[in-house]
């Protein structure tokens, strides 16, 4: 994928674009493929619980304390504060899937509008009922780039960033598309030791992209680390593959 210093604002060239159309069209067909078996596939043979880790991970953050669980390996900064935030006037919920992430945070949003690149899935969010005000169908980036600006409160995106073909331009449009103080809830995949981390991104036989907690931050320009902490957030052929969950809070202009 591309590197984080170079696409913060540049535009992809030729080959770029075409590796991107690809890329999607593979995901795409993939999650299309296996809709109808998904949550079952996702919450009984991966043991997937990411929706409800990042809600535990924002109910920390709002609070303005960690958990016994999330005080041993919380990175913070500044994160916590007093003010409680909810509820959200406009959530949006990036490559929704069937609607997990949606179903955790909907108390907490006034308006919720999932997004997927997948139709299937799109058709599956929206036969979920009392979830979503709207599902849209497309891929992350350019949802973000059609939000007007400054107009979001709430992003999540709960097992997405590792089928992103460029996290650089998520967080671009992410922080155009948030309001000061808005927040991005995220997971990614972490990668270990034997993959290294001089680039800190790598993209893995099964077609993910595992990156580093540098990485993601030196593309988060405008953004405060609110927390990351580190879990299992999936299995793979019978091992955990642990992912961070990160809240970024959208930094105001002013700030240095």
């Amino acid at each position: 994928p591309p590197k984080a210093t170079t696409l913060q604002s540049a535009k992809m060239d030729a080959k770029e674009r075409i590796l991107f159309l690809h890329h999607n069209r593979e995901i795409e067909d993939l999650f299309d493929s296996y809709a109808d078996t998904f949550d079952s596939h996702l919450l009984e043979g991966l043991r997937y619980n990411v929706p409800n880790l990042m809600r535990e991970q924002f109910a920390a953050f709002e609070e303005g304390s960690c958990s016994s669980a999330t005080r041993r390996s919380t990175t913070t900064t500044g994160a916590c504060n007093n003010e409680r935030r909810r509820p959200f006037a406009r959530c949006l919920d990036l490559g929704c899937g069937t609607g997990l992430a949606g179903v955790a945070f909907r108390d907490v949003c006034d308006y919720l509008e999932g997004n997927d690149l997948s139709s299937e899935m799109v058709a599956k969010a929206q036969a979920r009922e009392g979830v979503y005000d709207a599902v849209g169908h497309g891929d992350a980036v350019n949802c973000l780039r059609r939000q007007p600006d400054a107009s979001v409160d709430l992003l999540l995106s709960a097992d997405v960033v590792m089928y992103v073909f460029s996290l650089p331009r998520l967080l671009e449009q992410a922080k155009r598309a948030l309001r000061r103080d808005g927040l991005f809830i995220f997971s990614t995949e972490s990668l270990d030791d034997a993959e290294g981390i001089a680039g800190g991104v790598v993209e893995r036989e099964s077609r993910r992209f595992a990156h580093s907690r540098d990485y993601v931050m030196s593309a988060a320009d405008g953004f405060d680390l609110g927390s990351v902490d580190n879990f299992a957030v999936r299995n793979d052929d019978g091992k955990a593959i642990r992912g961070d969950i990160f809240v970024l809070r959208r930094r105001d202009d002013s700030e240095a």
